[in-house]
Formats: C-alpha cells, structure tokens, sequence
C-alpha cells in the first residue's frame, strides 16, 4: 500500500509482505469512542434520578362567541332584561329591517352597506311596513339574482317605487328578467340604474320588452354589462315604440356598429323622446360615428351625445352635420384618435345651442 494512502486515511503502515494486513485504530480514537459511552450512562443514570414534572399546557385561544353564549354567560353573572337579550339577538337582518321601517324620509340609502341575499328579506319586510319611501338606493353591495328576485317580487305587490339604484352588484340574466316582469306591472318607477351587474343579452331582451311597453321609465342605465349586438337591436327596436325614455346609458358594453343601427334608427322618428344617449367604449369606430352623423343632421332631438373611447379616426361627417343641427347641447369625443388639426376644427361647430366639446387630444400610436 503507498505510503501516501496510508497517511491520508491516518492507518498505520504494517511490514509484513506477504501475510495479511490488519487495520487497527489508533488508541486516541479508540479512547474517545469509550468516554463517550460513559458520558452516556451517566446521563442515563442522572435522568432517573430527576423528579417528574408536570406540564402545563398553554392557555387556549379565545373562541368566536355566538350571540347564545353571550345571553349565557350574560345571565350566568347577573340577571339580565328583557331589552339586552333582544339587542343581542339582533342580526344585521333585523337591522335592515328597522332602518327601513323607520326611515322618516322618501329616500332610502343603503350604498355599500355589505348587504346580501339574507339581509335582503328583511329589508323588503320593513319596506312593506312603510309606504313613504320613493327612493331606494342598494349600490355596491352582495346581491345575487336570488336577492334581486324577491325585490321584484316587492316591486310587483307594492308598485310605489319610483327610483331604483341596483349598481354594482350580480343580477345577472336571471334577476333582470324577473326584475322586468315586475316593472311591466309598474306604473311608477321612472329611473332604474342597472350598471355593473354581469348580465348579457337575455337581460337586455328582457329590459327591451319593458321599455317597448311605454313604461313611465324616464331613465335607464345598463352601463358596464355583457350587452352584444343581439341585446343592442332589441333595444333599438323597442326604443321605436317609446315616447317616455329620455336618458339612456349603454356604454361599456361590446355592441359595435352592428348593435346601434336600429339605436340610430330610433333617433329619427318623430315620437322618440330620447335626449341622452351614452356610448362611450362601446367599439362603434368610424361606421357608427357616420351613423349618428346622419341622424344629427337630420336634426334629431339629442341633447348629450358621448363616444369617447370609441377608436374613431374620422370625424369629418360628424362635423358637418353639426352645422345644421338645433338640439344637441354636450358633445364627448375625446379618447379617440382624432388629430390636432381635426379637433380644432370640431371646436369651431359651437354654436349658441352647442356649447360645449369635449374633444381632448389623444396622439395616434
């Protein structure tokens, strides 16, 4: 074996050449291998000696207490009235229930209130126990079409509503089908705010068949929806059999040129009592802003127009049937991508009926 071998594995090197090597250990490892064995034994030999002791766990975390705890632990100290044990048993149901029970005035704000399905119920309860509320406000809260049908079912028993804000919640196709079958029984609610509620095209048949009934609905806003072509000619096609909607909000919803002809159609005829109408990010491009330019010149009775956002290059069309138009008051075309030169002149269609363009410039990618 080489020596270098051996000094690396540190075995001591054995001159026997032909009988057989033996490895021994060195006598310091030798010696520590068995001192190790006696400090073993002696811990071994001191834990037996050591007393038990016992362990006392951590104290417990403090657990959620139910509303039935409370009255127990309550009663448990000392005697409790009638009118605590009633406040604890009150749920956020019971509050909405005597918020609109009690409401003095004819508006009722409930905006961001956190309210779902289940609070819903006791809310139409406390409704039907006051008839002074005209206004009801229930934006940005937790309803799903379940809570939006049993508010339908209030609307069609109790028609005294007349202005309804559902914004920002979950309707869905559902809910505004059953909240249209109720408005065709209502001859009261004049505005519906419907924006933000995740329904598409069978909700905006749904809402056109309300509005081909010539419902007292002054105002409707469905802004922010999954509306397509299909929902946008329904819409436009029932908007020629109506004489009582002036205010009409479908913007952000994909309905392109396609969906706003028969809308365009509308504008035209005599009885259409449209003012307002908002298409801001609704894809029309170039071909829906030459549509409503010919409505325009025709003199139609728009007062508000808005088609911002809407990836319109041109506005040739639109400029020159301002001249001759009376009626529109508040022009919204900026985010589109007009030139410098073409909103320059687009300010200079004011008149004394069209004061006010909004046409901020957005250079072209």
């Amino acid at each position: 074996i080489p020596d270098l071998l051996l000094k690396k594995k540190k075995l001591p090197i054995v001159n026997e050449p032909f009988g057989k090597i033996e490895i021994k250990k060195e006598e310091p490892e030798a010696k520590e291998e068995q001192r190790k064995e006696e400090l073993k034994e002696e811990r071994k030999e001191e834990r037996k000696n050591i007393p038990e002791r016992k362990v006392e766990k951590p104290p417990m975390k403090p657990q959620m207490v139910t509303i039935f705890d409370e009255i127990y632990l309550t009663i448990a100290k000392r005697v409790v009235t009638e009118g605590e044990i009633e406040y604890l048993k009150k749920s956020e149901r019971d509050e909405c229930k005597e918020k609109a029970r009690n409401c003095t005035t004819s508006e009722l704000v409930m905006y961001n209130k956190y309210i779902n399905d289940k609070e819903m119920y006791g809310l139409i309860e406390g409704l039907k126990g006051n008839g002074k509320i005209t206004n009801l406000n229930l934006g940005k809260n937790y309803l799903s079409h379940f809570g939006i049908i049993n508010l339908s079912k209030y609307l069609q028993e109790n028609p005294g509503l007349e202005e309804l804000y559902l914004n920002s919640n979950k309707a869905k196709d559902m809910g505004t089908r059953a909240l249209a079958t109720s408005l065709l029984a209502n001859t009261h609610l004049t505005i519906l705010d419907l924006s933000t509620n995740y329904f598409g095209d069978v909700g905006a048949i749904a809402l056109a068949q309300v509005i081909a009934r010539n419902t007292p609905l002054y105002q409707l806003s469905i802004y922010s929806n999954n509306i397509t072509q299909i929902g946008a000619e329904n819409i436009g096609i029932a908007l020629f059999y109506n004489t009582n909607l002036h205010e009409l909000n479908i913007g952000k919803n994909p309905i392109t040129s396609d969906g706003l002809v028969k809308i365009a159609d509308s504008l035209s005829g005599e009885a259409s009592g449209l003012t307002d109408l908002r298409l801001d990010e609704t894809g029309i491009g170039d071909s829906g802003a030459d549509l409503l330019a010919w409505k325009l010149a025709e003199n139609c009775k728009l007062s508000r127009l808005d088609l911002q956002y809407n990836n319109i290059y041109n506005a040739d069309r639109l400029r020159e049937s301002l001249r001759g138009n009376t009626h529109l008051s508040k022009l919204y075309i900026q985010g589109n991508k007009l030139s410098e030169d073409e909103i320059e002149e687009l300010m200079k269609c004011k008149t004394t009926t069209l004061r006010h363009i909004y046409a901020k410039f957005q250079p072209t990618k």
